[in-house]
Formats: structure tokens, C-alpha cells, sequence
């Protein structure tokens, strides 16, 4: 039986905390990071009221595979970030905007249902996904071949 996957939005009124299950690999990073918010033993898990925005925000961007989010209520929720859009064409790389500061995990083993990113199943391989920080805000070609010699970034090997 398929886990169900969901997505799910926690406000404080100025920020809007979003969990995409289906691409949480599980890491505990934010329960390690700011457990006082990310308690998977409490419910709802994710408790805004108890820390900053800015501490939250931080904590958020140590995610290493994009399953925590976030977006600022005053500028509204946004059209498409990375994590938000699966895609599927290996002959085509994913081309999304990725934040200054924010860490991703890129799925190297092509199994990942949440494709660029990892969603854990390489569990079952000898692979692990190439986690990596962008260094400003821009738009990225990911690689989704998996052939790529500067991962995981695409280098057009794709087309060879």
C-alpha cells in the first residue's frame, strides 16, 4: 500500500511554514534544528508560534530536500518554487528558481517520485542523493538524466 503523501501550510500571520510529504526524505534536521517547532511526536508537528520568523526561516533552509518551505504572507504564495513541480522527461532538464542559502537534495539514483529531488527511494540502491546549497537566487537547469559530469547541474549530456 502507497503512503499517502500531502501537503500541508502552518502560519503565524507573517509567514506560511509548507510540508510536502512526498518529498520529505526524513532527514530530522529540523527536529534536531529547532525541535521547540519541528516535533513529529506533537500535533500538528510544526508549532509556529514557538520560535521567530527569521529562527524558522533559517531552520527551514537546512532542509536538504526541499520537503519544508516557505513563503512570506505578504508577498503571497508563490507560482513555482523548486519542490513544487515533479518533473518527469529525463530528456529534459528541470528548470526552476532556487534560493540563495537553501539546501536541496538532487536525486542522483532516478528513482525519486519527486523528481529533480530526492523522496528516499534510493534506499534500495547504492545511491545517495548529491545534497548541495545555492549560492544566490536564480534560475537552475537540474539535471534529470542522471548523467550529468557536474551534478547536479545539467551539462547537455542528455542529448549525446
Amino acid at each position: 500500500m502507497e503512503e499517502k503523501k500531502v501537503t500541508k501550510e502552518y502560519s503565524n500571520g507573517e509567514v506560511t511554514v509548507v510540508w510536502q510529504s512526498k518529498l520529505c526524505i526524513h532527514s530530522e534536521k529540523c527536529f534536531h534544528g529547532m525541535s521547540r517547532v519541528f516535533n513529529p511526536n506533537q500535533r500538528p508537528w510544526i508549532n509556529v508560534e514557538a520560535a521567530s520568523t527569521n529562527e524558522m526561516i533559517s531552520q527551514i533552509r537546512q532542509c536538504p530536500s526541499g520537503a519544508l518551505s516557505y513563503y512570506m504572507n505578504a508577498d503571497g504564495r508563490p507560482e513555482e518554487k523548486a519542490g513544487s513541480r515533479v518533473f518527469t522527461d529525463p530528456n529534459t532538464p528541470a528548470v526552476l528558481e532556487l534560493e540563495k542559502g537553501k539546501k536541496y537534495a538532487w536525486c542522483s539514483c532516478g528513482l525519486s517520485k519527486g523528481q529533480p529531488f530526492c523522496d528516499g527511494s534510493h534506499k534500495t540502491t547504492d545511491k545517495r542523493p548529491v545534497v548541495f546549497e545555492n549560492q544566490e537566487t536564480a534560475t537552475k537547469a537540474l539535471c534529470m538524466c542522471k548523467k550529468t559530469g557536474n551534478s547536479p547541474y545539467c551539462d547537455g549530456s542528455h542529448a549525446r
